[in-house]
């Protein structure tokens, strides 16, 4: 009787084994293709998918027939000719001789495709927004098309996503894309007139080091150390790379029990304290974030939302990450160059333009230029962000210091953030001359008793922005610093001069350096005519010639 037990569980193994083998050789597309996608124009458009090794597949769109023949694994990929864009409404079919069914994906648009990635900022949905801009779900835009990347975390790189659903911006879908994506795509819509495809990947309290490839934290002692500490927590549980998945989404789980049925009531609970008058609870401990296996280790997410991207066509990346992490400001900074050059490295599309929203402004106006403490403040970041996109090549950086909210991480303004990316995109990508940024701090020198600092990126002239919210070259500027030698900084008075500002400060007699919109939500002013600010910056003053 055991005997024919033990056969019978042995055959229906085996015939289980054969039908996930059948099942895993079916002619099948990579997760991110499907009905409603853009497809990249006047670039080779990547296709890839999974068939029997050896079957020869074949893709027909837009009058074009390609094929490819699947290799020992099964994996097939092949690249469209360069197409312009199209609004029209193709199929795009594919066919292997291993398969009877086929695959088409209906209503597929040619048009410019771009990767939306980083923390809460970047995946916040436009449903967020419903309260405050009305207007901006009264319109449709079915050429506008998005998908969102599945949450996933993976020890290895993973070869594909689960399947993902394109939709278009209509009226019935706006809700649920990501605010500065749509925006962005919808000023890139408006002067481009093709279609736009936004990837999504993004997951909130992301730091950077979650989504950069293996090779990106090769930079230094210190980047690599970033790695080598989460391997070290790895090797102190059983199977912990083998069941990494499996053990990751058990993670993910806990941290959405945590704040559904603890933080959220514990916030209602501090609010009904504070309007009784009294002592508000103790944040309830949250023992659902326990390396290694939550959403913020390294190497996670780019190996489960990004590296399953690499193969498909696109036009650039935009990225809205900053203040999560727990690294230096120094290695935030290397780290995101060293992203940037190593997502590029794998997409194998040259260096795509990458656009980096900075930090806007949060928390307390500063009042003493010598207040804030550099590990509380977030303008090393934003430093560290505009170093980061100085020392690589074709990267915008979209300054948005005068947006914001002091009691909200997550912002409303989101349509300033996605026309600046635009106008970032529209000159570096496309091609445009158009003004795309606000004055750049160039130098700073001694002249007759005052600093002059000069500046680029000047559009029209330098322009402070007043009280009343207008632009003005008479206007003072608000929000610079000087320091002498000792590095204690005072406020300066700030007058426009051409295209560069005069400064001046009684308590330092002999400035050494001078600083701009040093602060998490600091004092500033100076615009360019175009109504785009100047970034901060910290620069040495060079002596009178």
């Amino acid at each position: 009787m055991k005997n024919r037990i033990a056969l019978a569980w042995i055959f229906c193994a085996g015939l289980f084994a054969l039908i996930s083998s059948a099942q895993a050789a079916e002619l099948r597309l990579a997760g991110i293709y499907g009905p409603n996608m853009v497809l990249q124009q006047q670039l080779p458009a990547r296709v890839h998918g999974w068939a029997n090794p050896g079957d020869e597949v074949s893709v027909d769109f837009a009058g074009q027939h390609k094929t490819a023949t699947a290799d020992a694994q099964g994996t097939w990929k092949l690249e469209l000719d360069a197409m312009p864009a199209s609004s029209d409404a193709r199929t795009l079919k594919v066919s292997s001789k291993g398969d009877t069914k086929g695959i088409e994906l209906a209503n597929v648009l040619v048009g410019e495709v771009w990767v939306c990635s980083g923390q809460s900022n970047m995946g916040g949905a436009m449903s967020s927004l419903r309260a405050g801009a009305p207007a901006d779900f009264a319109e449709a835009f079915p050429n506008i098309r998005y998908c969102t990347v599945p949450l996933l975390g993976a020890y290895r790189p993973k070869e594909d996503v689960a399947s993902i659903q394109w939709r278009a911006c209509d009226l019935a879908n706006i809700d649920f894309v990501s605010a500065p994506a749509f925006y962005f795509a919808r000023d890139l819509y408006r002067h481009l007139k093709v279609p736009i495809g936004l990837i999504v990947s993004a997951n909130g309290g992301t730091a950077v080091e979650c989504w950069l490839p293996r090779a990106a934290f090769d930079v230094d002692d210190e980047t690599r150390a970033v790695l080598a500490q989460w391997e070290k927590q790895l090797d102190a549980v059983p199977d912990a790379r083998d069941k990494y998945d499996e053990y990751y989404q058990k993670g993910v789980k806990a941290n959405q029990d945590y704040y559904y049925k603890s933080y959220l009531p514990w916030t209602k609970e501090v609010e009904a304290a504070k309007a009784a008058g009294k002592t508000p609870p103790p944040q309830p401990p949250d023992s659902s974030d326990v390396p290694p296996f939550n959403f913020r280790v390294p190497n996670s997410l780019y190996n489960g939302m990004i590296q399953p991207l690499t193969f498909v066509t696109i036009r650039g990346a935009i990225w809205y990450q900053g203040e999560n992490g727990s690294v230096t400001i120094d290695a935030f900074r290397k780290m995101t160059a060293s992203m940037i050059i190593q997502w590029r490295k794998n997409w194998g599309l040259g260096d795509f333009p990458f656009l980096i929203v900075q930090l806007p402004y949060y928390q307390s106006l500063l009042k003493d230029p010598n207040g804030e403490k550099p590990n509380k403040s977030w303008a090393p970041k934003r430093e560290a962000q505009r170093a980061a996109a100085a020392a690589v090549p074709n990267v915008g950086l979209a300054v948005t210091l005068d947006t914001g909210d002091d009691n909200n991480l997550h912002p409303s303004n989101k349509d300033v953030v996605g026309a600046r990316l635009a106008l970032l995109a529209r000159a570096m990508a496309y091609g445009e001359k158009v003004v795309c940024s606000g004055p750049v701090g160039k130098t700073a020198e001694a002249a007759d008793g005052k600093i002059e600092v000069s500046f680029d990126q000047v559009g029209g002239g330098l322009v402070s922005k007043g009280e009343d919210g207008k632009l003005s070259d008479k206007a003072p500027v608000k929000g610079f610093a000087l320091a002498g030698a000792d590095g204690k900084y005072a406020w300066a008075d700030a007058i426009i001069a051409g295209n560069a500002v005069l400064l001046s400060c009684d308590k330092v007699p002999a400035p050494a350096s001078v600083r701009y919109a040093w602060a998490s939500h600091p004092p500033c002013s100076l615009y360019n005519r175009e109504g785009l600010p100047a970034g901060p910056f910290e620069m040495k003053v060079a002596p009178a010639k």
